[in-house]
């Protein structure tokens, strides 16, 4: 199969994937909202490989669906860290989960999914090969320069090697990203993501008396890892090269 081709499964993949999740998420399944987040981040990563006048309409609606559920995400999260009863109410759980499921985002991107893989099929292969070949070259130079710089924006860092891994993971070309590396992408993404998290909490709990007693924990937390991720950021540097 050409890579056109297994890029192509993938989409049709992640497609289904999104359209189970977002019935699951209407009908209150507590994972649904991860899995949707997991299939737009995964869309958005291959889509990213294409050319833009392939691409462009359908990553405008997949970013579109992202920011909206990743504020979703953030209150369900924040609500998990609630005492026991005391709900979602305060942090307006429920009005974001409305929101979610009234915007018509989700149905508008997977009306266009539906019909997007015509659009890449009448594509030029040798081109497309190309042009996958050079974007993973590209972003791999970009994560590495962004790890080596003296100042590193750490949430630019974080949706870069999200973009990277799973790009990899999903299609991982003539030249995959070997099993080390991924593991060690994994293992920094997943420590950036609880540095943002802290950050995202503290932001969102202002105001919240039910959260008032965990925000000392968040903030210690917060300096820890602060504190730890530039030795961690230099190892990976290194390893990766």
């Amino acid at each position: 199969m050409s890579e056109c081709g297994r890029l192509l499964v993938q989409v049709l993949r992640l497609s289904a994937q999104l359209h189970l999740s977002a019935q699951q998420l209407r009908e209150d399944d507590d994972e649904a909202l991860h899995r949707l987040r997991i299939a737009l981040r995964s869309l958005d990563a291959l889509l990213r490989l294409l050319p833009t006048e392939i691409s462009g309409s359908l990553r405008l609606r997949v970013r579109a669906c992202a920011r909206v559920s990743g504020v979703l995400r953030d209150y369900q999260v924040l609500a998990a860290q609630l005492p026991p009863g005391a709900g979602g109410e305060g942090i307006g759980l429920a009005q974001a989960t409305a929101w979610l499921q009234q915007t018509g985002l989700l149905q508008q991107l997977q009306t266009e999914l539906e019909v997007w893989p015509q659009q890449l099929l009448l594509a030029e292969d040798k081109a497309l090969r190309r042009h996958l070949a050079q974007t993973r070259r590209r972003q791999w130079q970009v994560l590495c320069e962004a790890l080596e710089g003296d100042s590193v924006d750490w949430h630019r860092l974080r949706l870069l090697i999200k973009q990277v891994r799973y790009s990899a993971e999903l299609l991982p070309g003539d030249r995959p990203i070997r099993p080390r590396q991924l593991r060690e992408l994994r293992r920094l993404q997943v420590l950036l993501g609880d540095w943002h998290d802290r950050q995202r909490w503290l932001e969102l709990a202002q105001g919240v008396a039910a959260l008032q007693p965990l925000q000392q924990r968040w903030q210690v937390e917060l300096v820890q890892l602060s504190t730890s991720l530039p030795e961690v950021l230099q190892q990976l540097a290194r390893r990766l090269h």
